[in-house]
């Protein structure tokens, strides 16, 4: 069995604590842009074009996909709006979606991440041990596939050789259709872990109809003050500076790297423009490096930082 890290609200605070504490930055109650350790990163043609067409095929098909979510009972009702975040995040009326987890779970406020080994390759040490945990989660060949070169590219990028990491992932899919052909007011946010990586994996031209927009957008996490982070220590507590926000469209074949520390995150407005029915499929690494191993994938990547590059 894969040992699991739990991970809480107030997981990336404790973090950034320890990040001042060890460059010596001094904390203050500003709302003021500083921009200081913020990493956002767009890598185009990264991944495997033809599995993440596979793995699309796998989340549209009902039975195959409902099999998958059916298995995770504790949070997710089948055909019912997903609650894996809290509700106030996302506003939107849409209910035919569906947010699965592939690595880990989520309950009792908490996030449960398996910790997963690399070799000194930067590897995974015990492939057979991944799979064998996927597959008890009913997990399709292709998300299996997916999920363990995700896992990899990761692992190369932050160089965590010899090392463990705990990760979560999920995989959320939006039905757009005559009922439902727009989906918006989908609320900021910062993950729990402190690095995230996300992909389309769904075309925007498919059998039944196209669809348009969930670009992503960015913004700097506004400082908390003492109160309010003694808050977000319970509660869900999003904010941001508005003079910050960026969009990017998500590349083809590729991936958003970004930090959950400084920066927060919405996808944007998406509409079906033409056809009957489309679906779009998002899938999510979500990784909880310990300090130095944040640093290592921050600092080996910042040629990539879209912060540094656009002057966020």
């Amino acid at each position: 069995m894969m040992r699991e890290a739990r991970i809480q609200p107030g997981n990336n605070n404790r973090l950034l604590d320890q990040w001042r504490a060890k460059i010596g930055q001094e904390t203050g109650d500003t709302t003021q842009p500083t921009f200081s350790g913020r990493f956002i990163a767009r890598y185009d043609n990264f991944l495997d074009k033809n599995l993440m067409l596979k793995v699309y095929k796998d989340a549209k098909e009902a039975r195959s996909f409902d099999a998958f979510a059916d298995n995770r009972l504790e949070y997710l009702a089948h055909k019912k709006e997903m609650k894996y975040y809290p509700n106030f995040l996302d506003s939107s009326p849409h209910k035919d979606r569906y947010n699965v987890p592939v690595l880990g779970a989520f309950c009792s406020g908490e996030m449960l991440a398996p910790v997963i080994a690399f070799d000194r390759s930067c590897k995974l040490a015990d492939e057979d041990q991944v799979r064998a945990y996927l597959e008890e989660k009913n997990v399709t060949e292709s998300v299996a596939d997916f999920t363990c070169s995700s896992l990899e590219k990761m692992a190369q990028l932050g160089n965590w050789s010899d090392q463990r990491v705990p990760f979560h992932s999920s995989i959320l899919k939006y039905t757009l259709n005559s009922d439902f052909p727009e989906i918006s007011h989908l609320g900021w946010h910062y993950d729990w872990t402190s690095l995230s990586m996300t992909t389309v994996v769904s075309p925007c031209e498919q059998e039944n109809g196209t669809y348009s927009g969930g670009e992503m957008s960015f913004a700097e996490r506004a400082q908390e003050t003492f109160f309010s982070r003694l808050y977000s220590k319970f509660f869900y507590t999003p904010s941001y500076i508005p003079e910050t926000v960026k969009t990017y469209s998500y590349p083809e074949s590729g991936c958003f790297f970004f930090e959950n520390l400084w920066s927060e995150h919405k996808v944007n407005k998406m509409s079906l423009v033409a056809g009957e029915s489309c679906e779009r499929v998002l899938f999510t690494l979500f990784a909880n490096p310990n300090l130095e191993q944040l640093m290592s994938f921050l600092s080996r990547n910042s040629d990539k930082n879209l912060v540094t590059k656009d002057g966020l």
